[in-house]
């Protein structure tokens, strides 16, 4: 009986052994292959640092050359002030375009009397994207079309006059 209980007692042992062996294998198995994932996260990361700082110097690049290059460029207008009409839904729409240095710097509305309050608040609006821009190539305020490509059109002619000869 004592054989029995003690052959027992070594085979509950061999078998406790044989399990913590089979789960210590795929663990084992485990660790290159996270070792491995760690190099190649590494690696990864230094290869994404690299091309950050190499896009960071091209846009740096971008902006020095867009700086030089508007410097170079001598601008169509000429400084001063200067009034645009352009129809509204209402009537008229007079403007005063301001340049200085080549370009647009402010842009005001003298007279829209005959526009309704409500869509020229709206309208308004654009000028300081049309400033922003330097352009009028701007989407119209919705609602107030007509308000707004009456304001346009009246920068289009200002811009016109200040046009150097």
């Amino acid at each position: 009986m004592q054989r029995r209980s003690k052959a027992r007692q070594i085979q509950g042992e061999i078998i406790v052994m044989k399990t913590f062996i089979l789960k210590l294998v795929p663990v084992l198995l485990l660790i290159p292959i996270l070792c491995c994932y760690q190099t190649n996260a590494a690696a990864r990361a230094e290869v994404v640092a690299a091309h950050d700082a190499e896009v960071e110097a091209a846009e740096e690049l971008e902006a020095e050359y867009a700086a030089m290059l508007a410097e170079a460029q001598e601008s169509p207008y000429e400084d001063g002030t200067y009034r645009g009409t352009g129809a509204g839904f209402g009537g008229d729409i007079i403007i005063e375009l301001t340049i200085e240095d080549g370009k647009m710097s402010n842009i005001e509305i003298i007279d829209a009397s005959g526009e309704d309050q409500a869509y020229m608040d709206e309208a308004v609006t654009m000028l300081s994207k049309v400033v922003k821009k330097q352009s009028t190539d701007v989407d119209t305020v919705s609602g107030a079309t007509y308000s707004s490509n009456g304001i346009l059109d009246a920068v289009e002619q200002a811009m016109g006059e200040a046009l150097k000869e």
